[in-house]
């Protein structure tokens, strides 16, 4: 059974989310969006999500690196330090290409590391080569009492 998958977006340019999400319509994929701004609000939303089983909880979570208050790479070794959500999995999109960024980042557990693309017709090829992985091909866990 097909389910539509929820994607929590972090990123704190609201420009790059909307983005995102038109990339993904334009590639006519369907998903369901979730956006925070840094990584406080994103462990605040996983968190509420556990509590209230009224949140969508993410599927998949695309995690920007460079954010005010918690950065990326602090909010993925929270994400991956607690039981209950380190089986998510996490994509680092991000505009950084630097190898110690992508070696800090798959030694704290994230799952993929992209870079940014400068065009939307980048963007969208690498939201159906994104979506062909982790929606079509990839078995997404699926958490016992949690809203999908």
């Amino acid at each position: 059974m097909y389910t539509v998958p929820v994607i929590l977006v972090c990123d704190d340019d609201r420009d790059d989310q909307l983005l995102i999400e038109h990339a993904f319509a334009e590639a006519c994929i369907e998903a369901k969006f979730r956006f925070t701004s840094d990584g406080v609000e994103l462990t605040e939303y996983l968190q509420k999500s556990d509590k209230d089983g009224n949140s969508l909880y993410p599927d998949i979570i695309l995690l920007d690196l460079n954010m005010p208050r918690m950065d990326g790479l602090q909010a993925l070794e929270w994400i991956k330090s607690h039981p209950h959500h380190r089986a998510i999995p996490v994509v680092i999109y991000t505009t950084s290409r630097e190898s110690k960024d992508i070696q800090q980042c798959y030694g704290a557990g994230a799952n993929s590391f992209m870079t940014k693309c400068s065009s939307i017709e980048g963007l969208v090829d690498k939201v159906k080569a994104f979506s062909k992985y982790w929606t079509e091909t990839a078995e997404l866990p699926r958490l016992a009492g949690c809203k999908y």
